[in-house]
C-alpha cells in the first residue's frame, strides 16, 4: 500500500557511508544523509528508526568488507590476515573509530568477522574463552593504531604540521631534557 519507496536501505546505507567517509561522521545527520538522497529528512525513518541504528548498519557493513582468513594458512598468518583487514578497514573508513567494540552490531559482517576470529583461535589450539579474548586484544589493538593514525591526521590538517614536523620542533626539548 502507499507510494512506492523513492530508496532502499541498502540504498541509505550505501549513502550514509560515503558521507561519512566524504566528510567525516560529524557530517552524518540524517538532514545531510536526506539532502544526499534527496528525500525529505523524516521519510528516511521509514528506512532506519534512527541515527543510531544506521550507525549499526553501517558498521556492520564495513565489518563485511573484510574477508576470512585462509584455513590453510598457519594460524599466525591467519592473525595477521586479520590485523591487515582491519587496519585497512579503519583506514577506508575512519568514521569507524566513533563505533564501540564491546558492542558492536550482530549483523553478518560483524558475526563473520568474530566467527572467523574464534576459528583461527581453535587453530592455535586456544580454548574457546582464551581465543575470544586473543581476538579481542587483536581488533583493540588495531583500533587503537588506527584512531592514532585518525587524530593525528586530524591534527595535522588543523595545524598544517605534519607529525614528523611537530617533533622536530620539539627536538631542543629532548635534547635538553634527555
Amino acid at each position: 500500500r502507499g507510494r512506492r519507496p523513492k530508496v532502499s536501505v541498502t540504498q541509505v546505507v550505501d549513502a550514509a557511508i560515503a558521507l561519512a567517509d566524504e566528510e567525516g561522521f560529524e557530517a552524518l545527520s540524517m538532514r545531510s544523509l536526506a539532502r544526499r538522497l534527496g528525500v525529505g529528512a523524516m521519510s528516511l525513518y521509514t528506512y532506519v528508526p534512527g541515527r543510531d541504528e544506521l550507525f549499526e548498519l553501517m558498521i556492520d557493513r564495513a565489518y563485511g568488507e573484510r574477508t576470512a582468513s585462509d584455513p590453510a594458512q598457519p594460524w599466525r598468518a591467519r592473525y595477521v590476515h586479520h590485523a591487515r583487514q582491519a587496519l585497512a578497514m579503519y583506514r577506508s573508513h575512519p568514521w569507524l573509530v566513533h563505533s564501540n567494540l564491546w558492542r558492536l552490531p550482530p549483523g553478518p559482517g560483524c558475526l563473520g568477522v568474530s566467527e572467523d576470529l574464534l576459528a583461527v583461535g581453535r587453530a592455535a589450539g586456544l580454548p574457546t574463552g582464551t581465543g575470544a579474548r586473543v581476538s579481542s586484544l587483536l581488533e583493540s589493538y588495531i583500533f587503537g593504531i588506527a584512531r592514532g593514525e585518525i587524530a593525528d591526521q586530524a591534527q595535522a590538517a588543523r595545524s598544517g604540521q605534519s607529525s614528523d614536523e611537530h617533533w622536530a620542533a620539539r627536538a631542543s626539548v629532548w635534547t635538553r631534557y634527555f
